[in-house]
Formats: C-alpha cells, sequence, structure tokens
C-alpha cells in the first residue's frame, strides 16, 4: 500500500520561492497573494519574463525551502515502514529542474525516496493507495482510495476532492491510521 506525495506545496516552499525572486528581483510590489493554483495568475505582469528566468536557472529548484516540520515527518513514516513515493512536476524549459529535485529529495529526506516526475494530467497514472497534493484538480484525477487535501489559499474554494489538512503530518497520520501502519511520529514526542 502505497502513498503518493506532491512535493511542490506540500513539502517544498514553492510558493515562498517564486515570492523571494518578486520580492528581491523586480520593482514589481506587492508580493502575490496565491490565491489561484496557476503559477502565472501569481505572477506580477511586469516581471514575469525575470521570474520565470529565474525559476529555470542553474540552483533554483534545489534551493527551494521544505515546509516546516514536512520532509521530517515523511522520513519518520519512511522509517517506520510506511510506503511512500514522491510526486513532481517536472518544470517546462529546466534544464536543470529534475535532477535538482532529486538533489533536493536526497538533501531533505534522503536518497532511497522513490521520485516519479508527473505533471497535472499524467498524475491520473500513478497507482497509489492514499495520495496527498495541494491542487485539488490533481488530487480528483488520482486513483486514490485516500486523498489529502494540503489547505492552501490557493485551494480554499475547492469542494471535495479529499480530506483538507493543514501539514503533510496530518496526512501521513490519518493515512497510517486508516491503513492499520500506526506508529508514534518522534517529531511529536517530547
Amino acid at each position: 500500500m502505497t502513498l503518493a506525495i506532491d512535493v511542490d506545496g506540500v513539502l517544498a516552499d514553492f510558493c515562498g520561492a517564486v515570492n523571494e525572486l518578486i520580492y528581491n528581483s523586480s520593482t514589481c510590489h506587492p508580493l502575490p497573494g496565491w490565491e489561484s493554483w496557476a503559477l502565472e495568475d501569481n505572477i506580477p505582469a511586469c516581471c514575469s519574463v525575470h521570474i520565470n528566468a529565474a525559476m529555470r536557472s542553474a540552483g533554483w529548484c534545489a534551493a527551494i525551502p521544505a515546509i516546516a516540520g514536512a520532509c521530517e515527518a515523511v522520513r519518520e513514516a519512511i522509517d517506520a515502514g510506511v510506503s511512500i513515493i514522491l510526486v513532481t512536476a517536472p518544470l517546462d524549459g529546466s534544464p536543470y529542474w529534475m535532477h535538482e529535485r532529486m538533489q533536493w529529495v536526497a538533501a531533505h529526506i534522503g536518497s532511497d525516496v522513490p521520485v516519479i516526475f508527473a505533471g497535472g494530467a499524467h498524475k491520473q497514472y500513478i497507482r497509489c493507495v492514499g495520495a496527498v497534493e495541494d491542487n485539488e484538480r490533481n488530487l480528483r484525477s488520482m486513483p486514490a482510495y485516500f486523498k489529502y487535501l494540503i489547505d492552501r489559499p490557493y485551494n480554499r474554494g475547492a469542494t471535495g476532492g479529499g480530506l483538507r489538512v493543514d501539514h503533510v503530518r496530518d496526512a501521513i497520520r490519518s493515512y497510517a491510521l486508516v491503513t492499520r501502519q500506526v506508529f508514534p511520529m518522534a517529531s511529536e514526542q517530547a
């Protein structure tokens, strides 16, 4: 029984990294509010060419910060025996993205974690029992029994698609319980 976990927006703070580019590299302000999942809706037109080029440059993907506690929760679950695969979309036009995403996963979670590169419409072909996503449309297309939608400003208008949770840790805990893979999460023990 495998739990498929999306990377950007669930484990990696993609929106925060793009906001940082906008704040540091342009005269466009204010920062986007991320009320839409579509990236082009969140980048001010005055700086979209610059921001899109910066996102596709060497080193950018590898430098995206992790969401606090997310990677640790995934590592703990894997170490406890939960079968997890990471699913991430390649960034069109970037010759660096896929290699750097593998480096990012190795640095934040471990090099033993399987990664599938599949975006949007291709996620429907991923066979899994559980799925964790921040995009309702992607989540709906995945043939999983247990679906978890990470709560983000850009998906608050979504209705259905999965159980809404605040953090990947909550999705992992729920998945482990419903599939009877119960284990204590060390990050919660103090």
